[in-house]
Order: structure tokens, then sequence, then C-alpha cells
């Protein structure tokens, strides 16, 4: 049974990542589970333009379990040679949602011969948008948490980082606070030979950056997670102008409320102090992103329990927590639930990073989040045998 079980959450996931598609554009992913869900019996909704919520157990009493997996992908030309690459130009499954798709898909046909045995229905939800718009907010918003009601939540994310058959679970946060940011400093463009007749957008753009950094440095508690990135910067189109403007942008990564309030207010005393000694002007513009996930004590202490069934005690780290940004925060915030990362990296952890060109995994690990899965479903929402 696992061996087919195995065969199957591979196949499932390369299938998948060769139609990879964008966030809220995850037609063809959508009727490629539709098409499975119609030839297992099992009656599907649409939800968020192309989300699907299946239900088995449907008209059992009580509120229901469910399982969230993603579906996006992202705007990136795959780089891997292997025989199931995206079909889609410039788009790939370069985070693993193909492979949270799949061992969601998996667990539903495991479940599904054994629906009479369940004491709670088992709501699957196959999320759209998570890279980009928080599809999980629209799909709470237009009642994905309702109907049957939810009472707790579970997924998973896959991290190569991680080696293989190790899982990381904690309660708590588990993920960054996740914020963007646009800077614009207008200067006074002119000769790129005649800086002294110029207020050079781009050396104070260098000057806010250093000074910046030094926030998260030297004025945060050192053991406390924050992380600020500038990943843009755009000024001028030859090489002889200064131009009157650069732009930066980048992203604000934060554990706690307090240390985002910190910052942010830090930096606009650092704008403020630029504009004066500058002359410029400084525009500041934040995108609020993704609040951070808070996974439940108790559900926490369920996938645990069924991480070391399935892989053991040595199977389980605690001090995995990254500063990555995750939608499924917005159904955590209505409901308790856990969200953990399943190690994918084999032993030596080399594979390409998640959002690179050629990201990749051990695919054969894939098992084990249909297994915890498993466990789960039996241990909250099946009858005691």
């Amino acid at each position: 049974m696992q061996e087919q079980l195995q065969s199957r959450v591979v196949e499932l996931r390369r299938e998948l990542h060769q139609i990879a598609e964008l966030s809220f554009q995850e037609v063809k992913t959508s009727e490629y589970l539709q098409k499975k869900l119609d030839a297992l019996g099992v009656s599907w909704k649409l939800c968020a333009k192309t989300g699907l919520i299946a239900v088995l157990g449907e008209e059992l009493p009580g509120p229901a379990l469910m399982i969230r997996a993603d579906m996006d992908a992202l705007p990136i030309q795959e780089q891997n040679k292997f025989d199931y690459v995206s079909k889609h130009e410039g788009v790939m499954h370069a985070c693993g949602h193909d492979a949270h798709m799949g061992i969601a898909m998996t667990t539903l046909e495991w479940l599904k011969p054994l629906e009479s045995s369940l004491k709670k229905p088992v709501k699957f939800v196959f999320q759209p948008a998570e890279e980009r718009y928080g599809g999980a907010r629209v799909m709470v918003k237009e009642g994905a948490l309702e109907s049957p009601e939810v009472d707790e939540v579970y997924g998973l994310h896959i991290a190569n980082r991680l080696p293989s058959r190790k899982v990381g679970v904690k309660d708590g946060i588990f993920s960054a606070y996740c914020d963007q940011f646009k800077i614009t400093i207008h200067g006074k463009g002119g000769h790129g030979a005649r800086p002294y007749q110029c207020i050079e957008p781009i050396m104070i753009a260098t000057r806010l950056i250093n000074d910046s950094q030094q926030i998260v440095a030297r004025e945060i508690y050192a053991m406390k997670h924050n992380v600020l990135t500038f990943t843009t910067i755009q000024s001028g189109q030859a090489y002889n102008v200064i131009d009157d403007i650069c732009t930066l942008g980048g992203t604000f990564r934060s554990q706690c409320p307090q240390d985002r309030e910190y910052v942010i207010e830090r930096l606009l005393q650092k704008f403020r102090c630029l504009e004066t000694e500058f002359s410029c002007k400084i525009e500041w513009e934040l995108i609020e992103g993704y609040p951070a996930i808070h996974n439940n004590t108790e559900c926490a202490q369920v996938v645990e329990d069924a991480a070391r069934e399935v892989l053991g005690d040595e199977g389980i780290l605690r001090d995995c927590m990254g500063m990555g940004g995750e939608d499924v925060s917005y159904f955590l915030e209505k409901v308790p639930g856990c969200y953990f990362l399943l190690g994918v990296g084999e032993d030596h952890c080399k594979f390409e990073p998640h959002h690179s060109p050629r990201f990749d995994f051990d695919e054969t690990a894939l098992i084990d989040g249909v297994r915890i899965f498993q466990k789960v479903i039996q241990t909250r929402a099946m009858k005691a045998s």
C-alpha cells in the first residue's frame, strides 16, 4: 500500500509540475484536480476563482478537519533538464506547491474508500495565489471555513534545506510577518561629470541602505529574528547622466509586531534626517504582507505525535523556523491548527534553493507528508477501531 502511495504522490507531483500557473491563473491546474475528484466520485466546488474545496463525510455532524494545499507557481523560467519540466514558458513550480497538491490529493485518494469510518468531515482545500495576493484571505472571505464549519486546519510546506525524513514543527509563531516596501528618493539631476551641481539620489540611496541595516543589526536584541533586505534599485538610463530619482524596493520580515513597529518608525526617522542633510525628498510606501503563522499548541502536538510515529524521535526538529511568509496564516487566524515543514533535502541538502530556476528536491520523501496527514486524520477525524 505504501509503495503504491509513494508512486502515486510522485506521479501527481510531476504531472502538476508540467502545468505550472501563476496566482489566480491556475485554470489548468484546477481542471486537472477537478478530473481527479470526479474520477473518485467526490463532489467539489470552486472558491476564490480557481480554488477547490472537496469534503469527505460531508453529511456527518460536527465541525470539519481541514487539509490545505496551495496551487500557484512563480514567474520563473525553469532551467531543470528532467523530462517533466514546466510546459508553460516563464512559469515554474519553484517552491513546491506541486508537491503540496500531490500530497493532499494522495491523502484524499487514500481516505475516500475509508469515508465510512470518519466521525467528522474532512475538508480538502486547494488554494490559489499563495505567492501573490493572499488567496487564503480570499477563500476565508468566500466561506472556505464554513459549510461545514472548520475547527482545525493542517498544512505543510516542503523544505529542501531540511534533510529528508525530518519534520520541522513547533507551537506558537512559525513564520515571519512579511512586508514589502518601496522608497523613492527625489534629488536633483545633472551631468555625471559635475556632481557638485546635483543632489545625487544614488549616493543618498547608498547611505539609506547602510544606515537602515544598522537598525536591525545594532538596535534590536540580537537573539530576535528580523530581516531587512533591499532587492531592487533603479535610477537613470545613461552613464553620464545623474537622474533626479532613485527607487528602491525590498522586504522586511519580523517575528513580533513590536519589532516591526520599531523598525518602521526608525526608518521614517532616518528618512527625515537624510532629507534635511541632502535637501532631498524621500517617499515611503509600505505594502503590508502576510501575518505570521501561529500554530496552536494542541494541534502542533498532534502533528508532532504523528511525525514521531512515522519518522521516530530523531525525525522531529523544533529549531527550524525561517523568515518566509505564508498566507496559510489567514486560516490560522480564524481556526486553530498547525503548519509544519517536511524535509526533502536528502542527506546532503545541496539542492538549489526555493525560488531558484533549478529548484528540486527528494521526491521519495513526499510519502512522509502523506503518512503524517494519514496519522492526523486517523487521530482527529476517524472512529477508534
